[in-house]
């Protein structure tokens, strides 16, 4: 650029001067002429400091990364995430929570159908009892009296796919149908997924 910023000078001079000015030449257009190169020079100066400044702010300034767009567009607010937390449950299951029974009222109720709702603890898969049940405790585990328990006979297994155990383990449910006493644990059986509501 300095080298650039001479030749311009001598160019200017030739042309300011030539080799000296004519003798017909007036003292206006001297002035003139002396009036260009002082602009051409200011030009040259100023495009130079430009040329600079934009050097140095690229230096000092970080290129911007590929993943910084998308960082900023997909950021989750705090308020977002409290949101998503609060999805309250489905229809159905929100309706059967509100006219329900509550797994620990169920006993009060036997020989009457009822809908019974509440949280599977414990649930497993009886293949080597008679009948190959699965059961899904609701309230407390299977080791506890207190616990309620939602029968599913072998036979009705094939109806639930996923199977129940995997299905319901630690979901909230709803089912409806005659409450029995089995050794003093109230159950409903069931035979498809049509009568149980599962968050």
């Amino acid at each position: 650029m300095a080298q650039r910023c001479v030749a311009w000078l001598c160019i200017i001079s030739l042309l300011a001067t030539g080799c000296g000015p004519a003798p017909q030449q007036s003292a206006i257009e001297t002035a003139v002429a002396g009036t260009v190169a002082a602009r051409a020079i200011e030009t040259a100066v100023a495009g130079t400091l430009t040329a600079r400044t934009a050097a140095t702010v690229a230096v000092s300034r970080p290129a911007a990364t590929a993943g910084d767009a998308p960082r900023a567009a997909t950021a989750t607010r705090p308020a977002d995430r409290l949101a998503a937390a609060a999805t309250p449950p489905p229809a159905a299951l929100a309706e059967a929570l509100g006219r329900c029974l509550r797994w620990d009222e169920a006993r009060n109720y036997e020989g009457q159908t009822q809908c019974v709702c509440g949280p599977v603890v414990d649930a497993y898969y009886a293949s080597r009892s008679n009948g190959t049940p699965t059961f899904l405790n609701l309230g407390e585990k299977g080791t506890s009296p207190n616990r309620f328990t939602v029968v599913i006979w072998g036979e009705y297994r094939a109806n639930f796919d996923p199977p129940p155990e995997q299905a319901y383990r630690n979901k909230t449910i709803c089912v409806t149908g005659r409450i029995r006493l089995y050794r003093g644990v109230p159950e409903i059986q069931v035979k498809s997924p049509a009568e149980i509501e599962a968050e």
